[in-house]
């Protein structure tokens, strides 16, 4: 009776082993590492056999194209500056041209009436015009401005005295020769533009040797025409052999710019069609030079017209408008 039991249990699970032998591989393949029912590679814990693959390739570095080509950037390379202590000597060499000029005093300074009939006071916070200066001590006297601008200085104007550091003197310069610097910077990243222009027009100017000759008013070359124009611009304005453009000279004959002086222009651009500022307008550009207290700056303008009309002038370098 017993062999009889034991060859049931036998019998029970051999027939068991063979029912559920599919469970028993599966069960038995997840329990060893490394080791996958079918007998290939494992695969990471809670992922499909399909979501494995090779690695991505990390993203290329992007390469960016240089703002300025190397070579007209060596060309016209951006100016480097002094300070302005270097420039006027630490104060002890001021040039005279800074004279007279718009000053705030900081402290009240006495004012003596030529003669020693008297004298008056300028309160601190009070405009006064600085004339000159002696040591460390500016020659100031009553702040009259004409309606021009320009400040008046009359040869017996009372006169006081207080130290350059009692102003905004030094102020004032400072931003006259931070507004050069970015003039004559500008200028530079004009020249620059210009040259790219210069190298996208070479193929027409090489294959149409039409372009006009040198005169005293400078150089025009052919550019491109353009396949559509805005409607908004009107026709081309016309543009003389020697480069002068009618419209730009009647803006600036009627005082819409008062830097640029018609005799003063040394060279003349061609008229192109260009979008400023995402607009489209037909340009062209004048060069001539305009004095300042640093020096003259060899300066572009460039005339945004349309329909026959100069509607704004413009620094070809900044974008900024002409005075």
């Amino acid at each position: 009776m017993k062999w009889f039991v034991i060859l049931l249990i036998c019998a029970a699970l051999g027939f068991a082993g063979y029912h559920y032998r599919d469970q028993i591989k599966d069960a038995l393949g997840k329990s060893k590492p490394g080791s996958s029912a079918s007998g290939s590679a494992s695969t990471p814990t809670g992922k499909k056999p399909e979501d494995v693959g090779p690695r991505p390739e990390p993203p290329k570095p992007e390469i960016k194209k240089p703002e300025i080509d190397p070579d007209i950037a060596e060309k016209f390379p951006l100016p480097k500056f002094k300070t302005l202590e270097e420039l006027v000597g630490n104060w002890q060499n001021i040039p005279a041209s800074a004279f007279p000029r718009a000053v705030t005093v900081n402290k009240a300074v006495d004012i003596l009436i030529a003669g020693g009939a008297g004298k008056t006071s300028l309160p601190a916070g009070s405009r006064a015009n600085a004339i000159g200066i002696s040591g460390d001590q500016l020659t100031v006297i009553k702040h009259i401005q004409a309606p021009d601008g320009t400040l008046v200085v009359a040869p017996t104007a009372p006169k006081g005295a207080i130290g350059i550091d009692d102003t905004d003197f030094k102020q004032v310069l400072g931003d006259i020769y931070n507004a050069w610097k970015k003039r004559k910077t500008n200028q530079v990243l004009a020249e620059r533009k210009n040259a790219m222009r210069e190298r996208e027009d070479g193929a027409l100017a090489s294959n149409n040797p039409t372009s006009t000759s040198p005169t005293p008013s400078g150089t025009v070359t052919r550019v491109p025409e353009p396949k559509s124009v805005d409607p908004r611009v009107g026709p081309k304005p016309e543009q003389e052999s020697n480069g002068k453009v009618a419209v730009m000279l009647a803006s600036i004959d009627s005082g819409d710019v008062n830097e640029i002086k018609i005799n003063e222009i040394d060279r003349w651009g061609p008229v192109r069609y260009e979008m400023v500022d995402g607009e489209p307008y037909w340009t062209g550009t004048v060069g001539y030079q305009t004095d300042t207290l640093f020096g003259a700056i060899d300066t572009e303008a460039m005339a945004l017209i349309r329909k026959g009309k100069v509607v704004n002038w413009v620094y070809t370098g900044s974008g900024e408008d002409v005075p």
